[in-house]
C-alpha cells in the first residue's frame, strides 16, 4: 500500500461550534467560513501547508445529526489519512481483512474569499468502524477538489502555524496497538515500548502513549478522559502538536488571545502548550 500521510485532524465540538471558532481564532489560527456537509454537520478548517485541522459540530437545531458525531465526546476525535485512490485503498484494506466501509462521497458548499460564486468541495472517504482502532474515528480521505481546501488565503495564520507535527492517542497497550497501524500502513513503527510507540504518517508522527505516561508529561494540561456520558475511557485522542515558524512569536500570539501557556520538553524539543480545558478538551502544543 502507498504511504498515506496525515490529511487532517478533527476536533468534535458538538453544539459549541460558535465557541470553538472563537477559541481557535483567538489562538491565532485563520478559520475558513463555516461549511455545511451534505451528510448533516458543520465545520471550520485551519489549513496548513499540506494538512489541516477541522472543527466539526452539529447543524442548526431541528436538522438531522450524523450518528458518529452525536455519539462523540467533545475533543480530538478524528485521525484522517490522505489517499489519491479511495477505491484502491478500500481494496487493499479489505484484502488484509481489515473492517472498512465502502467508499462514500461527501460534499460541502463554499464561496472562496473574493468570489461571488458558490462552489462545492467534494471528498471520498473510506472509514473504519468506531472501535476498530482505539481512541476515536480513523478514516481515509480522497480530495476530489483540493484547490478548494488548500487555498492560499486560508493558509496564513497569525501564530505562524505550518503543519500538524504530532497526533497523540492514549491507549492501554501502545506496543499492541501500533501493530494495527503497521499492518494498515504497511510500514514499521519508528519506536515501540510498553509506554509509548510512534509511526510516521508522512512528515507527521502518530504517537500512541499510556495514560500514565501522558499524565506525567502534561499534568493538569491533559484532556478529560471521559465519554459523552461522563464514563471513563481507556483510549482517547488527546493532543495535537502544531509546527510553527517561530515559537516565541507563536507564544506571544497565543497569550495575547487570553490563553495560559506552559513550556514543556517533548521528544527533546522545546514546546509550549495550552491546556485542554481551554481548547475544547484537546491539549494544543506548539513546536518550532
Amino acid at each position: 500500500m502507498m504511504q498515506c500521510p496525515l490529511d487532517h485532524a478533527v476536533i468534535s465540538v458538538r453544539d459549541r461550534i460558535d465557541e470553538a471558532a472563537s477559541i481557535f481564532t483567538r489562538m491565532g489560527f485563520t478559520l475558513t467560513e463555516r461549511g455545511f456537509h451534505s451528510t448533516g454537520s458543520c465545520n471550520h478548517l485551519m489549513v496548513f501547508e499540506h494538512d489541516y485541522l477541522e472543527l466539526i459540530g452539529f447543524p442548526s437545531a431541528g436538522q438531522p445529526i450524523r450518528p458518529d458525531l452525536r455519539d462523540a465526546p467533545t475533543g480530538l476525535d478524528g485521525l484522517v489519512l490522505r489517499t489519491d485512490d479511495a477505491q484502491g485503498v478500500h481494496r487493499e484494506l479489505v484484502a488484509k481483512g481489515l473492517p472498512v466501509t465502502q467508499p462514500q462521497g461527501l460534499a460541502r458548499k463554499l464561496t472562496l474569499p473574493g468570489s461571488q460564486t458558490e462552489e462545492e468541495a467534494r471528498f471520498t472517504t473510506v472509514r473504519f468502524p468506531r472501535g476498530a482502532l482505539q481512541g476515536g474515528r480513523v478514516y481515509y480521505c480522497q480530495h476530489d477538489t483540493p484547490h478548494l481546501v488548500w487555498h492560499p488565503p486560508f493558509q496564513s495564520h497569525r501564530n505562524g502555524a505550518l503543519a500538524i507535527a504530532r497526533f497523540t492517542i492514549v491507549v492501554p497497550d501502545p506496543m499492541n496497538e501500533i501493530r494495527q497501524y503497521e499492518r494498515m500502513l504497511g510500514a514499521p513503527a519508528l519506536m515501540s515500548t510498553r509506554h509509548c510507540a510512534r509511526i510516521a504518517l508522512g512528515p507527521t508522527q502518530l504517537e500512541l502513549i499510556t495514560a500514565q505516561a501522558l499524565a506525567a508529561d502534561l499534568g493538569p494540561l491533559a484532556c478529560t478522559a471521559t465519554d459523552g456520558d461522563g464514563r471513563p475511557r481507556e483510549a482517547y485522542m488527546a493532543m495535537l502538536t502544531i509546527k510553527v515558524r517561530d515559537l516565541k512569536h507563536a507564544a506571544d500570539v497565543v497569550r495575547s488571545g487570553g490563553f495560559s501557556t506552559t513550556r514543556l520538553t517533548a521528544h527533546s524539543e522545546q514546546c509550549i502548550a495550552v491546556a485542554a480545558g481551554e481548547a475544547m478538551n484537546c491539549t494544543m502544543a506548539f513546536v518550532e
